[in-house]
Parts: structure tokens; sequence; C-alpha cells
């Protein structure tokens, strides 16, 4: 079993590695045999790169659309390069929760990170709430309507989902902690992209 979305050295566990050991130690009891943790602004870095010195951590980094404001491509080149090991690019997207005064930094933050996924040639960590008609537009854009059939899909979960993982293994987060329906295949709607994988609903 994988976690596939996590953020190891976040908050009280920046100055505890005691604390992040133990996490990892349960994790291992739980049958979780890697871990993907994920940085979402540029101060994490630091500890984003301790976290992958353990064993079956893997890392993904992206700014965050409530950080979009801070995007910046070559910076953001730069801790790819300082840490190639890294396999996905997130998470990134579109949060209207707090208002709108930030959408148009938002979007271009989201968009420049979907083209320089794809120039990396890596997957990509979606973190989409209160903004998701916005975040289909720009995915089918980017992906030519490759995801289109995982859109339709996507928009049948009550309630919304807040968090896309593509390509590959596709995971969906909400905020309420309400039940979600059972896993969805949508292999079909990558096709046109050539990608294809499972929705895993994360609750």
């Amino acid at each position: 079993m994988i976690d596939s979305h996590c953020h190891l050295g976040i908050g009280a566990l920046n100055d505890e590695q005691s604390a992040v050991e133990d996490v990892l130690q349960r994790a291992k009891q739980a049958n979780v045999t890697d871990v993907l943790t994920v940085a979402c602004d540029y101060e994490d870095v630091p500890d984003l790169k301790m976290m992958m010195s353990y064993p079956n951590v893997y890392g993904a980094f992206g700014i965050h659309p409530e950080n979009a404001i801070k995007y910046n491509e070559e910076r953001s080149r730069s801790v790819y390069a300082e840490l190639p090991s890294l396999i996905a690019l997130g998470e990134i997207g579109l949060d209207y929760y707090y208002g709108g005064d930030m959408k148009e930094s938002q979007i271009s933050a989201f968009e420049k990170q979907i083209e320089l996924a794809s120039l990396l040639h890596l997957p990509i960590i979606i973190h989409t709430r209160e903004a998701e008609e916005d975040t289909k537009a720009i995915l089918k854009s980017a992906y030519n309507g490759g995801l289109l059939r995982a859109s339709r899909a996507i928009s049948s979960l009550t309630p919304p989902i807040s968090n896309i993982t593509l390509p590959g293994f596709t995971t969906a987060t909400q905020y309420s902690g309400a039940p979600l329906p059972e896993p969805i295949l949508v292999s079909a709607g990558f096709l046109e992209t050539g990608l294809c994988g499972k929705m895993l609903i994360q609750t």
C-alpha cells in the first residue's frame, strides 16, 4: 500500500525528527510500503530534502495556489535541478475558498506549472477548491481534451473533490470528511494523451 499524498516535515514535525520517524514506523506497521510527501512552498524545500533521505519516502514539489503570488519559474526549475529524484509536480491548482482576490495569480501559476511539468515529463498533483469549473477548463485546454472523460467522472462526485493527481494513479481528497463513492476507473479518459490510470479516492 502506498500513501500517495502527505506532508511530512510540516508544522510540528519540522523540529521533531523522532516524530517523523515514529510516523514512518507506524506507516510501516500498517503495511504502507512507500510514502509521497509534498512540499508546497520554496521555504519547504530544505525539509522536503531531509524527508526524502528516509528509505521509501519520495517527494513532490509545486507552488500551492495559496502561495501562487510567489511563483517563479527559474526558482522552481532550480528546485528540480537540485532534487532530480522528485517524482511529481504539485500540489498546484486553484483555491477560491477565501475569495477571488488572487484568482489571476493562481491561474497564471497553475498554467505555467502545468507547462513546466510537461517539460520535465512529470505527473501533476492538483489542488482545487471552490474552483472546479476553472480547474477543468485549464486541464482540458492543457491536455487537448484528453481528460474530458476523467473530468466527467470527477464532476460526478458528491461532495466535490478538492485534490487530484494526474496522470497514473489519481487521488481525490475532500475537506468535509464525508464518505466518497467507490474508486472509479477512468483509464479511458487518458487515452487521447497516451496515459492511463485509476482514480483512487482518499477519505
